[in-house]
């Protein structure tokens, strides 16, 4: 694959087509420059709240919403209407309590469901959509791994309400020009990409004030740099995964990961992010670990088969004063994502523990390239940058 021979704008867009973006070559720069421009007074008392998960994410969020209401002088404060796992969906209109979110938290992290934490309360999913037709507008947030919420979104966006997510799957699903649409529509989703780190923001930063990108090379997975880093110190692979799924890095199947869906997931998205016309399908993918079997039940035993090779792999990159770690690639030929071997010294090498590290090279930026780093897993940081995404959505505004 080439790699930095080509310039790449967005795709072509139909001149027939209803979409701004294609008119402007921008996605949501209208959107933020109008929220940043808000004066005070504009900011609502109250914002309706609806919250789709209650993982490890999910419940560090309704922490920090929690913290945020607690201080005194917090405009807007976020209520909590709607809450939903895989047991179904809780409401109350006029918001949840402290109380009743401290319950929540403190029940799921058992492993309780709400349908157990609410017996006889509890509706389906089915009848979200229901529910906020007699709602105000307010924020709806997906920190699930779930599948099928595009439609929900569609339909929050068409009444009013922002769109906040954390969840990739979605938006690998749809299309090219659906992903545009509901972008445009004031959907945002910051943390699908390096969980706290502003790299969706950067990449519209750029693209607002005209740079061509040349690629985009970046360590997109803290739960794989996590592993990798383990490995380079003696610690076995199975042992490796392990605590990286305990300390919530990983998806909740570790095999997403290991097979590089994940990662590849994000290139789409940041494809995706600059007009081009990217599926999973154009992705070219080479796994860290191949599965025959990538249920969660029967992986341990294939990592165990996997150690050595691996092992033996990271030790002769660090023979060559190298290191071994899983980067995707991104510019006009298509994208890539595998394991490659990176000088220790440069700026891809530096992505230790959980970091990602992303590299913008533009017409402007190119040696040195912008580069976008920090730790890029965690409940703390996603929740963190879900909450940031929050805060800067049009309906805390009246």
């Amino acid at each position: 694959m080439v790699q930095k021979e080509k310039v790449f704008t967005e795709r072509n867009c139909d001149p027939d087509s209803d979409i701004r973006a294609c008119e402007t070559g921008r996605y949501v720069a209208a959107d933020r420059r109008d929220v940043d421009s808000f004066e005070e007074e504009n900011v609502k008392p109250e914002v309706p709240v609806i919250q789709l998960g209650a993982g490890t994410v999910g419940r560090e969020l309704i922490r920090k919403i929690k913290t945020w209401n607690g201080s005194e002088g917090n405009k807007p404060r976020y209520l909590h209407v709607g809450i939903a796992d895989k047991s179904g969906f809780v409401t109350n209109k006029n918001g949840f309590s402290e109380r009743d979110l401290s319950k929540i938290t403190e029940e799921k992290s058992t492993g309780e469901e709400l349908a157990g934490i609410y017996p006889n309360k509890v509706g389906s999913i089915g009848s979200l959509e229901s529910f906020l037709e007699g709602m105000e507008s307010g924020v709806l947030i997906d920190v699930t791994d779930a599948e099928r919420f595009e439609d929900l979104y569609r339909s929050a966006l068409t009444r009013g309400w922002s769109v906040v997510l954390a969840n990739k799957i979605p938006l690998t699903r749809i299309d090219s020009r659906e992903f545009s649409r509901l972008k445009q529509s004031g959907l945002r989703y910051e943390t699908t990409v390096g969980a706290g780190l502003p790299v969706i923001s950067t990449l519209d930063h750029l693209r607002d004030h005209g740079e061509k990108f040349v690629e985009i090379a970046a360590i997109l997975s803290g739960s794989l740099s996590f592993i990798l880093s383990r490995l380079e110190v003696g610690v076995d692979l199975q042992q490796a995964v392990r605590k990286a799924k305990d300390k919530g890095y990983t998806e909740p199947n570790p095999a997403e990961d290991l097979l590089g869906k994940d990662v590849a997931r994000k290139a789409v998205i940041l494809g995706r992010s600059l007009g081009l016309d990217f599926t999973l399908d154009d992705i070219e993918l080479q796994p860290l670990v191949r599965l025959d079997n990538s249920s969660s039940s029967k992986l341990w035993p294939q990592l165990e088969a996997a150690n050595s090779d691996l092992l033996e792999k990271v030790k002769s990159a660090e023979s060559r004063d190298n290191r071994l770690r899983y980067v995707a690639r991104i510019n006009g030929q298509g994208a890539s994502v595998g394991l490659e071997e990176v000088p220790e010294s440069g700026p891809l090498g530096q992505g230790i523990s959980t970091a990602n590290v992303i590299l913008f090279r533009t017409d402007n930026y190119d040696d040195p390239p912008l580069i976008v780093q920090g730790p890029g897993a965690g409940p703390e940081v996603t929740a963190g940058g879900v909450f940031s995404d929050i805060k800067r959505c049009r309906a805390r505004c009246r």
